[in-house]
C-alpha cells in the first residue's frame, strides 16, 4: 500500500465516525419519543380525560405508523440512500413533535404522535445500512450494541430528566425544546453524512477488508421487494422475527407506556421516583445490546447462546414482575426492571443474525420486515394490555382512572405467555456464524 492510499484509508477510518455519531444522535431522538407516554401518561390521561384503552391508543399510534413504513424504509435505504432518507425522517419527526407539544386535545395529540412515528420509522434501518457500507463485518454486532446504547440514552432522557422538567415546567416546554433539537440534527445530518466513501474520494471498506461486502447505491442492482421477502421467508430470519416480536415487543409495551401507570397505580410512585425506575428500564435496554454484541464478536464468537440467554432472562423478568404486583420494595421493582430490559437487549443480537442470513443488497428491506413486526407487536401489546385493564375495572380518583393490582396482574399474564412461546422458538434458530455460507440466500 503506497503512502497516498494509506492516507485515504486513514481518512476513511476517521470520517466514518463523524457519520456514525450524528446518526446516533438521530436514533437517540427517535427512542426518546417512544418513552414519553410512560413518563407523562398520567398527566395526559388527566388533562385529556383518557381511560386505559384510549391511553393505549395514544401510546401505540406512533408504533403503528412506525411499523407501516418499515418495508418502505428498507427500500429507501437500499435505493435512495441513508443520507436523504434519514434527513427527511428527522424533518418529519420534528414536525410531529411540534404538533404534539402544542396539541390542545386528543385528536391533534394522536396526529402529532402519528407524524412522529412516520419520521422515526426511517432512521434505524438507514443507520444499519450505513454501518454495512462504512464498517467491517466483524464490527457489526458491536456497533448494533452501540446503536442501541445511544438509542436508549435517548430513552433515559425521557424518564427521570423529563419527569423532573415536566414537574417544573409542564410537559409541553421540554417536548417543544426537543422538537427544535430534532430540526437542528436533521440539518447536521445532511451536512455530514455520505452514503458511500467514494463520494469523498475514499476507498470502500471492501477494498481494505476482504470479509466485508459493501453495497454502493451507484453500483448495486435495484433490490426487488419480492426477492427480499423470499430471503426473509426462506432463512431462519422469520423465526427470529417471531421470537423477538413476542418477547421484545412486550418489553417495549411496558417501557413505552404501561410501566408509568403501573408504578403509580399499584406502588404509589410519585413523578420523580417513577422517573428513576423508568431510567433503569432504559439503562438496561441500552447496555444489554452493547454487552451482547461485544461478547458475541469478541468472546463467544457465536450468536445463539446469547439469544437464548436473552429469552430466558426476559421470561424471568416478566415472571418476577407478575408475582410482585401485590406489593414489592422499590429495590425489588428496580432489579426486575433492570433484569427485564438488560436481557431484552440480548435479543437484539437477532438483528446481526438476520444480517448474516441475507445478501447486503436486500438487507434493508429484510430488516424492515423484521422491524415492522416488532413494532406492530409493541402496539398490539399496548392495546391488549389496556383492554385487559379495562375489563378488570377501575376507580376514579381526581378525574383519573386508577387500576388495581389484580388488573395489572391480569395484563401481565399476556407477556409471560408470549415470552414462553418466544423462548421455545429461540431454541429452533441455527447459529449464524457457523452456518452463514450454507444458509445465506443469494
Amino acid at each position: 500500500m503506497n503512502e497516498a492510499s494509506a492516507e485515504s484509508v486513514a481518512r476513511l477510518l476517521r470520517y466514518r465516525w463523524n457519520i456514525y455519531i450524528v446518526q446516533l444522535l438521530c436514533i437517540a431522538l427517535v427512542i426518546f419519543q417512544f418513552v414519553v407516554p410512560a413518563t407523562i401518561g398520567e398527566q395526559l390521561a388527566g388533562l385529556w380525560r383518557l381511560d386505559a384503552a384510549t391511553l393505549g391508543l395514544l401510546g401505540s399510534v406512533l408504533f403503528y405508523t412506525y411499523a407501516v413504513l418499515q418495508i418502505p424504509s428498507g427500500y429507501l435505504s437500499d435505493t435512495w440512500g441513508p443520507r436523504r432518507t434519514i434527513t427527511l425522517a428527522m424533518l418529519v419527526m420534528s414536525a410531529g413533535q411540534f404538533v404534539f407539544s402544542l396539541a390542545p386535545g386528543l385528536a391533534l395529540g394522536l396526529a402529532g404522535r402519528a407524524l412522529t412515528g412516520l419520521g422515526g420509522a426511517l432512521v434505524l434501518i438507514g443507520i444499519l445500512k450505513t454501518v454495512v457500507v462504512w464498517f467491517r463485518v466483524r464490527e457489526f454486532a458491536t456497533l448494533v450494541g452501540l446503536t442501541n446504547l445511544a438509542a436508549y440514552s435517548g430513552a433515559m432522557l425521557a424518564t427521570a430528566p423529563l419527569a423532573y422538567a415536566a414537574v417544573r415546567l409542564g410537559w409541553r416546554i421540554p417536548l417543544l425544546a426537543v422538537a427544535f433539537v430534532t430540526l437542528a440534527v436533521a440539518l447536521l445530518h445532511w451536512l455530514l453524512v455520505r452514503d458511500d466513501p467514494r463520494e469523498l474520494g475514499l476507498p470502500t471498506i471492501g477494498e481494505i477488508d476482504l470479509e466485508s461486502i459493501t453495497n454502493s447505491n451507484a453500483d448495486a442492482e435495484r433490490p426487488r421487494i419480492r426477492e427480499a421477502i423470499q430471503a426473509w421467508a426462506k432463512t431462519p430470519s422469520w423465526v427470529i422475527t417471531i421470537a423477538v416480536l413476542l418477547s421484545y415487543g412486550s418489553i417495549q409495551a411496558l417501557q413505552t407506556l404501561w410501566a408509568g401507570p403501573y408504578l403509580i397505580h399499584v406502588h404509589e410512585y410519585g413523578p420523580v421516583t417513577l422517573g428513576t425506575s423508568l431510567l433503569l428500564l432504559a439503562f438496561g435496554a441500552g447496555v444489554g445490546p452493547l454487552v451482547a454484541g461485544y461478547l458475541s464478536d469478541k468472546v463467544t464468537k457465536s450468536r445463539k447462546p446469547l439469544f437464548i440467554a436473552g429469552a430466558i432472562g426476559v421470561l424471568a423478568g416478566w415472571i418476577w414482575i407478575l408475582v410482585t404486583t401485590n406489593g414489592a420494595s422499590r429495590l425489588s421493582i428496580n432489579v426486575a426492571f433492570l433484569l427485564l430490559s438488560f436481557f431484552g437487549g440480548f435479543l437484539l443480537i437477532g438483528q446481526t443474525m438476520i444480517k448474516e442470513y441475507v445478501r447486503p443488497e436486500v438487507f434493508g428491506i429484510v430488516f424492515g420486515i423484521y422491524n415492522m413486526s416488532v413494532f406492530v407487536a409493541n402496539a398490539v401489546f399496548q392495546l391488549l394490555m389496556g383492554w385487559l385493564l379495562n375489563i378488570s375495572g377501575a376507580t376514579t380518583v381526581g378525574g383519573s382512572l386508577i387500576y388495581s393490582s389484580a388488573g395489572y396482574r391480569l395484563a401481565f399474564v399476556l407477556p409471560v405467555a408470549a415470552c414462553t412461546i418466544g423462548l421455545i422458538l429461540v431454541f429452533l434458530i441455527p447459529e449464524t456464524l457457523k452456518r452463514k455460507s450454507a444458509t445465506t440466500i443469494r
